[in-house]
Parts: structure tokens; C-alpha cells; sequence
């Protein structure tokens, strides 16, 4: 096995695992951070808003480490494959980053 198909193994068990911690939720909300290929960043994020708009509730280009940050939530059920195989795999897609936010500790002015 390849290092990076034993990575993506490692991730999809991990993220499996904490997502059956939030069986007793109904959604999942995100913020996933995407590198993208030099100069794309205006396509992914119109590419994201297009082909997700019942997921992806804002995405913008941003300076930085990352590309692109969009906020995704999505049915626990659906949100690991929206993120691992779909959005991960979008044209001019590099790298991808999520961070699950903790509903208990998420505040929204």
C-alpha cells in the first residue's frame, strides 16, 4: 500500500469514527479549508456554490495557507462522502482540510 492510499485509509477510518460519535445529530456543519491549482480559486468556489447549494451555505477565495474556505453541512449520513470522494475530487482540487465545528461551543452573532 502506497503512503498516501495508507493516509486516506487512516483518514476515512478516523473520520468514520467520529462520525458515528454524532449519530445523535442530525447534520454536520464544517468549515473545509481547499487548496486549489494557481489562479482557480474563483472557479472552485463558483464551482462549489453551483453544484452544492444544498450543502454549501457560503464559500469564498481567501489569502493564506488555503485557497478557498467554504462552510458545508450536510446529513451526518452524507457528509463524509460529500467531502472525502466529491468535493476533495472537483477539478483543480490540490488538498482539502475540514474542521467539524462543536455545535455545543458555536456561537454566531
Amino acid at each position: 500500500m502506497t503512503t498516501t492510499a495508507r493516509a486516506q485509509t487512516t483518514r476515512r477510518i478516523f473520520a468514520s469514527r467520529w462520525l458515528r460519535r454524532l449519530s445523535g445529530t442530525s447534520t454536520v456543519s464544517a468549515f473545509v479549508l481547499i487548496t486549489v491549482v494557481a489562479k482557480r480559486s474563483g472557479d472552485v468556489v463558483r464551482l462549489l456554490m453551483e453544484k452544492y447549494p444544498e450543502f454549501v451555505t457560503e464559500a469564498a477565495a481567501v489569502y493564506g495557507e488555503s485557497d478557498v474556505i467554504a462552510k458545508v453541512e450536510a446529513p451526518v449520513e452524507r457528509f463524509h462522502e460529500l467531502v472525502m470522494d466529491e468535493i476533495q475530487n472537483l477539478p483543480n482540487v490540490k488538498v482539502t482540510r475540514t474542521f467539524v465545528i462543536i455545535p455545543q461551543l458555536h456561537e454566531v452573532r
